[in-house]
């Protein structure tokens, strides 16, 4: 049902805010939530999928993100 989307990405785009963070704890030296291929970052995933916790939890982690643009050149 999801080919080729990582354990990141699938968290994100289905709003499980616990699995995310879960993620993050367990690889956060490792942790790149920036690029998710075309598509943009996991900003741009969770904005999309209306998953607004993910989204606010993501941007007090990684501020940064709020910067990067997706692949229309949208910030």
């Amino acid at each position: 049902a999801y080919p080729n989307k990582t354990p990141l990405q699938l968290a994100i785009e289905l709003g499980k805010l616990k699995i995310l963070q879960r993620l993050y704890l367990l690889n956060k030296p490792l942790f790149k939530p920036v690029a998710t291929g075309a598509a943009g970052n996991c900003l741009h995933l969770a904005s999309e999928n209306k998953q607004t916790a993910s989204a606010q939890w993501l941007l007090e982690k990684f501020p940064t993100m709020n910067n990067e643009a997706d692949k229309y050149g949208y910030t």
